[in-house]
């Protein structure tokens, strides 16, 4: 499956950009990615607890 974005113009201005499936889902992605290294650099040096895989 190709992944392609095409920008729409109305008198050579830029009016909207069409995704397909594919680009929406990779561009969702890396938006958690984003998302999801904030939280980590978010609580790095923060208070952590010691477990026991068993425990989990």
């Amino acid at each position: 499956m190709k992944s392609s974005v095409t920008l729409k113009l109305n008198r050579k201005r830029p009016t909207a950009d069409l995704l397909s499936a594919k680009a929406h889902e990779t561009l969702l992605e890396k938006l958690d990615d984003v998302s999801l290294i904030n939280l980590v650099k978010s609580r790095q040096g923060g208070k952590t607890v010691k477990v026991k895989l068993e425990d989990l």
